[in-house]
């Protein structure tokens, strides 16, 4: 066991519990709202495949959506969806407990949930699909990045990662998720 040796990233498949705040909006063409605050939560495999690579699946409960206001209405288009990141992470080699590391990959979607809110009423979006459309799934690219460190015995993580949707989020715009990420995770 040289100090080197003992610094270098695991080289067996690890998992992780993830929790975070999704600061999220929609943006495109015809869409111009104010950022909506969601819950992320999910689990991470990460699954080393070369010296600091890995491939890093995630599968992800996440609430994305905006506010929106003119002079005749203000409300929330809440979103919810079951996500699959697909990331491939590159740690950066570093000596000590401390790893940061960067991800990037494509995401694929299915929207779980979806209603619009405002003037005290509240709407499912399957009773108004003329307006939001039928598209359910989604796909989009992630970018992002964080740093692992020793906690009593185990390893958590610090993250942000930003998530560009690609898909359009109804029938008449090309409008679509755009959301900034924060989280803490802890390896098991």
């Amino acid at each position: 066991g040289t100090p080197a040796a003992a610094a270098a990233p695991a080289r067996t498949p690890s998992f992780d519990v993830i929790a975070g705040v999704n600061l999220a909006n929609i943006r495109g063409d015809g869409a111009d709202g104010d950022a909506r605050t969601g819950l992320v939560v999910g689990v991470t495999a990460r699954i080393p495949f070369a010296a600091n690579l890995a491939f890093q699946p995630e599968l992800h409960f996440s609430q994305k959506g905006s506010r929106f206001r003119d002079e005749d209405f203000s409300g929330t288009l809440a979103l919810s969806y079951a996500e699959l990141p697909l990331h491939l992470r590159y740690e950066v080699p570093v000596s000590g407990g401390v790893r940061p590391y960067l991800l990037a990959g494509p995401t694929l979607a299915l929207r779980t949930g979806c209603s619009v809110s405002g003037g005290g009423i509240s709407v499912d979006c399957d009773e108004i699909e003329d307006f939001i459309g039928s598209e359910g799934d989604g796909f989009g690219l992630s970018i992002g990045g964080g740093v692992d460190f020793p906690i009593g015995g185990r390893t958590g993580t610090v993250m942000a990662r930003y998530g560009y949707g690609l898909a359009d989020l109804a029938d008449a715009t090309t409008a679509g998720n755009r959301v900034i990420q924060f989280g803490v995770g802890l390896r098991f």
